[in-house]
């Protein structure tokens, strides 16, 4: 599904001092939102656009951000461009640099303002989706900064260059050289240091292989210490801006390497690696990353031993069935659709503000469950006509409603409606993904529904709120099925889903109080086109 908008613009920094990280993940989403068929553009400063121009990205159209005018006005101004010439789909955000107040003003200009980020600590986010791909983000109390964003958290969510998104690793076997790497640009100037401890003593690497970044500056340097050696029996080769670096690292048995984006990278390869952690906003995804088992972390905020990391390598690299265990640790997570999950999830936030007004059709309303709704919602669960059809039967309290509310702020799984007719509400209809993906990129959703109107339970109307919302799910959301799960003794709702198109599903019926139903598009076609005939409320 490719939105009315068709262009993104991204506004991210990059450069030796504060790293190339943020960029190079930006580049990943900006090709997930290519290959969707949608635009991208970059606002950033003049080293960045340097970099871009050095990488070889001429696949990505970029303004340079003027030093004479102020940032705000500039960004202001390519806001509204996109916004008149081509449909601005969303503005992403990546960089710490990036104020509470100047998020706040950006966020008035867009439709939908979209944040990279890794600690949560710079205050209030204005984001409409918060990307964070460490597993442990839920505990960062983005309920407070991004109380009313949609949060894709955890390592689905990594964003991967397309090199690494269709590659296989390489026989363990095969592999030879030591891997050294510490980013695009090695703000700590690490290469340096490490290839003259290299040279210092003897040591069991057969091969090493130095990559450098494009926002490497000291190359010249490290070529003249390379230049100055007696190599010996130590085979040590420079690479500077490497093209495709995931054929380097199917080449490497261990690899010292900077945490970051790398990592996830050294991961898919299933490269055993010495992670070394440089920024503050590095550390959680290291030590989740180390607590797999492929990799270890070594803490350098605050200066590197540099030969205490080589000796740690020497010996791993000697220890030949611990670096094979970390071999096959690390093919326990797969990162490669990260990028399309997220430019997937960018995209269910665009279709939700198209229909925060309500999705209209067969003659009624479905609103967005909002705060005021949540007393009369809760009264009408709580009627024992509604709660005997339910699988849990207990009444629910206002601090468990209120609590229920809070979840779904920040739930991209799942969302929740009150059914309105001639401006009266009369029930609630909701629909999951059936495998907590969010909507987007879920096959199979559930949707459930009551109608609380005692008038209308029975009456043809029941059926347009059903109709509305499966329209929704199949031609928005593009979903593959529809699944409706009901109680056994509910007679009622089992004949309204079948005359809907749904049928059991006869290998899911294990369960004896719970009968699961399909609804397949082609079935429903043809099911509801009589429906669609009588009804006469549009």
């Amino acid at each position: 599904m490719k939105p009315e908008s068709s262009i993104v613009l991204f506004r991210v920094d990059a450069s030796s001092e504060i790293g190339a990280g943020h960029l190079m993940r930006c580049l990943a989403l900006a090709n997930a939102f290519q290959q969707a068929g949608i635009r991208c553009h970059f606002l950033v400063n003049h080293r960045t656009a340097t970099l871009l121009q050095t990488l070889g990205r001429l696949d990505i159209e970029f303004t340079e951000i003027s030093a004479t005018e102020s940032e705000l006005s500039q960004i202001k101004a390519c806001i509204h461009h996109l916004q008149q010439e081509l449909g601005l789909l969303a503005l992403v955000l990546d960089g710490y640099q990036f104020s509470a107040e100047y998020r706040c003003e950006v966020k008035s200009l867009v439709e939908l303002l979209v944040v990279l980020d890794d600690q949560n600590n710079s205050g209030l986010l204005y984001a409409d989706l918060v990307v964070n791909p460490i597993e442990t983000a839920k505990n960062l109390n983005y309920s407070s900064t991004a109380a009313h964003a949609k949060h894709t958290f955890g390592s689905a969510y990594v964003l991967l260059q397309p090199a690494f998104q269709h590659v296989e690793p390489s026989l363990w076997e095969h592999r030879r050289e030591l891997l050294i790497t510490f980013g695009a640009s090695d703000v700590k100037d690490l290469s340096l240091s490490v290839l003259s401890e290299l040279y210092k003593r003897e040591l069991p690497f057969q091969a090493v292989t130095l990559v450098t970044g494009a926002a490497y500056p000291h190359v010249e340097a490290l070529r003249q210490v390379m230049a100055s050696q007696d190599q010996g029996h130590l085979s040590v080769k420079h690479l500077h801006n490497v093209a495709d670096m995931a054929q380097v690292m199917q080449k490497a048995r261990l690899a010292i390497s900077a945490a970051g984006s790398t990592q996830f990278e050294l991961a898919t390869l299933r490269v055993p690696g010495i992670l070394v952690v440089v920024a503050d906003n590095q550390l959680a995804a290291a030590r989740e990353q180390e607590s797999e088992g492929w990799c270890q972390v070594v803490d350098a905020r605050h200066g590197l031993q540099v030969a205490a990391l080589i000796q740690q390598a020497s010996d791993l690299w000697l220890d030949a069935e611990r670096l094979r265990q970390m071999h096959q640790a690390a093919g326990k997570r797969t990162y490669q659709m990260g990028a399309h999950r997220v430019v997937r999830a960018v995209q269910q936030c665009y279709e939700l503000s198209k229909h925060e007004q309500g999705i209209k059709a067969y003659g009624v309303v479905l609103n967005a469950v909002q705060v005021q709704d949540l007393e009369m919602i809760r009264q009408w669960r709580n009627d024992p006509s509604v709660r005997q059809f339910m699988f849990d039967q207990a009444e629910i309290s206002k601090e468990q409603q209120q609590r229920w509310y809070a979840s779904l702020c920040n739930d991209i799984s799942q969302q929740h409606y009150v059914i309105y007719f001639k401006e009266q509400a009369i029930g609630v209809i909701n629909i999951k993904s059936f495998d907590k993906e969010p909507l987007f990129q879920s096959p199979a959703i559930e949707i459930g529904l009551y109608i609380y109107a005692p008038r209308y339970r029975n009456n043809f109307l029941a059926f347009c709120p059903s109709l509305a919302m499966i329209d929704y799910c199949f031609d928005v959301l593009q979903c593959e099925k529809i699944l409706a799960s009901v109680l056994p003794d509910n007679q009622a709702a089992i004949n309204y889903n079948r005359q809907l198109g749904y049928a059991m599903q006869p290998e899911n019926q294990t369960d004896k109080d719970v009968l699961h139903m399909t609804l397949e598009q082609d079935d429903y076609c043809i099911a509801a086109r009589k429906i669609k005939s009588l009804i006469r409320y549009n």
